[in-house]
């Protein structure tokens, strides 16, 4: 019987490396009889990115269903719409992946595996990041404040390279806020909370697909490369502002 798994994934301003991503997950699966379907939210971008996969889905083998948001939302809220979707599709598994191909392909059907085998979830720690350094703090602070205030140990909180069991993944769906802005943060913490088994897997990290490495979420404008975006100076303020009233609201539940 093939297995089947459902990818949410969210997408803003990928065109020119989207095709070389999906082509990569589509290549890996099928070398390991794995069904896939695609569930790509599109967070309005700016380029062509959304003809572009609609041209992919038109030519090629993969079953791909992409949905367009009404308005720019965010990568969270985005994330959050792909995830609702893959929920309800007939596939036993939902994986989730950035649109940026940063992942080796050929290390998720054994993510997968795992999943459909041995725990609901299995978490991708990604190793040897070649994410700009503000980022890899990022992700230390979250470890250290999950750790200290919320209970909760993971190597890797924020990682996008993550499966989940369907029914399993609609349980912790549904402890998230509305248009979350870190879903993938909540999804971690409410795991913890129900006491779900997770597997923690070391997964590589790959350079961006695509011929811009930075990408256009997180661009650094700065003639100064080690400066911190103000981008992301401002959405990590909000999103910790946020990160704070789910740990209360969870308190009082």
């Amino acid at each position: 019987m093939t297995k089947q798994i459902a990818i949410a994934m969210p997408m803003y301003n990928e065109s020119d490396g989207i095709l070389q991503t999906l082509t990569q997950i589509n290549e890996a699966f099928h070398s390991a009889s794995y069904k896939v379907e695609l569930f790509i939210q599109d967070d309005c971008s700016t380029d062509n990115s959304f003809e572009t996969v609609t041209e992919i889905g038109a030519f090629s083998s993969l079953q791909i269903h992409l949905e367009k948001n009404r308005q720019n939302a965010g990568h969270g809220p985005t994330t959050q719409r792909a995830y609702q979707r893959a929920s309800e599709s007939a596939c036993d598994l939902v994986m989730q992946l950035d649109s940026d191909g940063q992942f080796v392909a050929a290390e998720l059907p054994a993510l997968a595996q795992l999943c459909s085998h041995e725990v609901p979830i299995v978490i991708g720690a990604r190793r040897s990041r070649t994410d700009p350094w503000y980022r890899k703090m990022i992700t230390n602070g979250l470890k250290i404040f999950l750790q200290v205030l919320v209970h909760c140990k993971s190597s890797d909180p924020n990682t996008p390279v993550r499966v989940y069991e369907t029914n399993t993944l609609k349980t912790l769906l549904s402890t998230l806020p509305e248009n979350a802005m870190i879903p993938n943060i909540y999804l971690t913490i409410s795991a913890n909370d129900l006491e779900i088994p997770v597997r923690t897997q070391i997964i590589s990290h790959a350079v961006r697909s695509g011929t811009n490495s930075q990408g256009t979420m997180w661009r650094n404008s700065s003639r100064i490369q080690i400066a911190i975006p103000r981008r992301l100076i401002s959405f990590s303020g909000r999103a910790f502002l946020e990160l704070m009233h789910f740990v209360k609201d969870r308190k009082r539940c």
